[in-house]
């Protein structure tokens, strides 16, 4: 019985486990995945918010057009708030037009040009 005992107690100490040269090797290496991939995923949050914005002059262009069809003039965003269904306060129109051709509109620190042919920086 004891002898027994014995054996099942030598099992238990006998357990093999990982040294610190492995485990400092496996931590090094998740570091290196994390500095690889942290600054792809916050780039992201960047291009998700310019295309956000670019959907949003696309809705603002087509309320545009739908504004010059009834009334051929355009004096402010506010003129369009029939024809768009989002919050206008974030954007700037310059009135009247600097652009040849279009409007600048301002958003948050970026301006863009709505052209009846498109969206230009």
């Amino acid at each position: 019985m004891i002898s027994k005992l014995r054996r099942k107690m030598s099992f238990i100490n006998d357990e093999d486990g990982f040294t610190l040269i492995e485990l400092m090797i496996v931590i090094g290496i998740l570091g290196v995945l994390i500095a690889i991939a942290v600054p792809k995923f916050s780039g992201m949050t960047d291009e998700a918010e310019d295309v956000a914005v670019q959907s949003d002059l696309r809705n603002i262009q087509t309320g545009m057009s739908m504004h010059f069809a009834e009334n051929t003039t355009m004096t402010a965003l506010s003129d369009i708030t029939d024809y768009v269904d989002f919050n206008l306060s974030a954007y700037s129109l310059d009135s009247p037009p600097t652009t040849v051709g279009g409007y600048q509109v301002n958003v948050t620190g970026s301006s863009f040009i709505l052209t009846p042919g498109g969206i230009g920086k």
